[in-house]
């Protein structure tokens, strides 16, 4: 039995003209700047989304992380969602290694996971000798645990108008931006319009096998280059994982609407499933948080059950399980995976 793996778009392997791009890439000492491959894609990236410079880095957390450093001091307050990635699954490296305080906030739940600015002015603390300051928001596009939410660029400028007024920052964690951009008809710059900094990652729908990209002022992505350095990201002949990069911005980008549509698919037939509920944000992209309390059934359980059908998925929550479309799961794929959740 053929496994189908869900469980992420992590999970892609690098495809064969990737692999030849990647084997024939160009390479230097990024450290001395002298990777030709790697500073094509940083200046590719702003090219792309209208931000002065960009940085590459091993990973989205590494991205994030060098980000908040970047923005803040030791002490400081950074306002985010409650179930953002950030702060749920990035090993709270903001505040073991920034030394940062996380004021985080519920999302409405109809918009899944994106801020409201009413509340993010609630939280922004008044200058006060017993307080932090509040000096960045953190958004997160599209939403993990929100089950793939795109938020608007009308959403993001509604917090970052409030964060601006009042002197802040705002950071987007952009791993899947390129899925929220695509799947509301827009180019990467248009969703990013506005923000002060975001990190794309290029190893989840994109494909890469590793990489992200971290874009911003030419002065706070000069100040991110030292940080990323402090935390052991200094880069040596890494134009390799560049090239496959490249690769992804230029072939892998307007395709992943075939991942938003395998989903829905997916989700339709999930929804016969007797007990399962899939969450259905506003604007749907390629993951599928999945409601199992109906079923009586906890997440873990489920993980097993799909697994006897070949079936690879991850437990999101004591009742709740996650499909994610991606480069590596085909049309073909996702007929045989409704065959098989029909037999369940």
């Amino acid at each position: 039995m053929k496994q189908l793996d869900f469980r992420s778009d992590t999970l892609t392997k690098p495809t064969l003209p990737m692999r030849g791009i990647m084997a024939a890439a160009e390479v230097g000492d990024d450290v001395y700047g002298e990777d030709p491959t790697i500073n094509r894609l940083e200046e590719r990236i702003a090219e792309m989304t209208g931000f002065e410079a960009g940085l590459f880095l091993s990973s989205g957390t590494q991205g994030n992380l060098v980000a908040l450093l970047t923005h803040c001091h030791s002490g400081d307050e950074v306002i985010l969602e409650e179930d953002s990635h950030i702060f749920v699954n990035e090993v709270g490296g903001m505040a073991a290694l920034g030394g940062l305080q996380a004021r985080t906030l519920r999302g409405p739940r109809q918009s899944q996971g994106a801020l409201n600015p009413a509340a993010v002015l609630a939280a922004i603390r008044a200058e006060n000798v017993h307080y932090p300051n509040s000096t960045l928001v953190c958004l997160e596009n599209t939403h993990n645990k929100g089950g793939g939410a795109a938020s608007t660029p009308a959403q993001m400028q509604a917090v970052v108008e409030v964060a601006h007024t009042h002197g802040m920052k705002v950071h987007l964690d952009g791993a899947r931006a390129f899925n929220a951009a695509v799947a509301q008809g827009l180019s990467i710059a248009e969703l990013l319009h506005g923000l002060d900094s975001a990190q794309l990652c290029l190893s989840k729908g994109l494909g890469a096998p590793v990489g992200s990209l971290l874009v911003g002022s030419k002065v706070m992505i000069k100040r991110a280059r030292k940080w990323r350095k402090m935390v052991g990201g200094g880069l040596r002949q890494a134009g390799i994982l560049a090239a496959a990069g490249l690769y992804a911005l230029e072939h892998h980008v307007e395709r992943l609407h075939e991942d938003h549509e395998n989903a829905q698919i997916l989700a339709e037939a999930l929804d016969q499933v007797q007990g399962l509920k899939v969450l259905r944000p506003d604007i749907m992209t390629n993951i599928l948080c999945v409601d199992t309390t109906d079923s009586g059934k906890s997440g873990v359980e489920w993980v097993k059950i799909m697994a006897e059908k070949g079936i690879k998925i991850g437990a999101n929550g004591p009742f709740s399980i996650r499909f994610v479309t991606h480069l590596d799961v085909n049309r073909n794929d996702i007929k045989e995976a409704i065959d098989r959740l029909r037999q369940i």
